[in-house]
């Protein structure tokens, strides 16, 4: 028994680090992490021939009253990406 107390009692003041100084995240990184663990909407015009992604960017901004709300990436492919800053409570219905 007298094994086990003497190893209890050295468990007692380990440390690992705790006492060191403390680190903090680049900015950077935190403002990615925040960017990647949004809610994102992905949208696609149905005839891309008639449906530019700048256009149907606008209209759901202006649909949603989102401007200023909603950061917004046209991709390479198409799509449209919209980043909600926030999740909402949907209180009724649509508003499309």
């Amino acid at each position: 028994m007298e094994p086990q107390r003497s190893i209890w009692e050295a468990l007692q003041h380990l440390r690992l680090g705790s006492d060191r100084e403390q680190w903090d995240v680049h900015l950077d990184a935190q403002s990615k992490f925040k960017k990647e663990h949004q809610v994102c909407l992905v949208a696609m015009g149905l005839n891309l021939a008639h449906q530019n992604p700048a256009g149907i960017k606008k209209v759901l901004q202006g649909a949603w009253a989102a401007k200023g709300c909603v950061d917004v990436k046209i991709n390479d492919d198409g799509t449209i990406n919209f980043y909600f800053a926030k999740n909402h409570v949907d209180t009724g219905g649509s508003s499309l």
